[in-house]
């Protein structure tokens, strides 16, 4: 049976090692902003940095919402500056963006949850594909980064154990969509009745 403990540490391991390529491809390459793509001196301009500063967390629901959804919050419409680097991150290597998506993240934690209730964030990881394209698990490193920020104003936060996918097949062999097709490591939330259980995926 495969280790938890050590598949974590590998994964934050290689997790690490193109973020430190990005890091040494900006500085020897010119840089332009993840997020409006102009000229910069660092991987987001200060537009770029005052646009996510200004969006204001808000609850969202789809319409119709599936069966049993859980109140959700999101930072802002998933378009524009806030898409660019939000892909940026995920998809393109600028992993030295968790600073300025962990302080997005974590006003949408203090938004969501109202002081002074404890937060633990639960990363929803992406499938083994995408992790193995992204040269990481996007969402397990921007967590340990965000927690902190949720903790701002006294309150107590930390990071749960993430929870596992399976991966149910649809006709096109590809993952099938829908609420509940993720789910928290056994006993789940209902050990802790306290601190509020935030699931957080890549799309706030």
């Amino acid at each position: 049976e495969r280790d938890p403990v050590r598949l974590r540490a590998v994964s934050q391991l290689t997790s690490a090692v193109p973020g430190l390529l990005s890091g040494v491809r900006d500085l020897l390459l010119p840089v332009s902003c993840a997020g409006c793509r102009r000229e910069a001196a660092s991987l987001i301009c200060g537009d770029c940095v005052a646009a996510l500063a200004a969006l204001t967390p808000h609850p969202v629901r789809p319409d119709p919402p599936p069966p049993g959804l859980p109140p959700c919050h999101a930072a802002g419409r998933y378009g524009g500056r806030l898409r660019e680097l939000i892909l940026g991150y995920k998809d393109r290597g600028r992993h030295a963006l968790a600073g300025s998506l962990a302080d997005t993240l974590g006003s949408v934690l203090r938004a969501a949850v109202p002081a002074p209730r404890p937060v633990l964030l639960v990363p929803v990881p992406t499938t083994a594909k995408a992790v193995r394209q992204r040269r990481g698990d996007h969402m397990l490193r921007l967590a340990p980064a965000t927690a902190p920020r949720a903790r701002r104003g006294g309150r107590a936060g930390g990071v749960a154990p993430p929870v596992r996918a399976p991966s149910p097949r649809g006709s096109t062999g590809r993952s099938a969509p829908g609420w509940g097709a993720v789910g928290p490591r056994a006993p789940g939330p209902r050990r802790a009745a306290g601190p509020a259980w935030v699931p957080a995926s890549s799309v706030w």
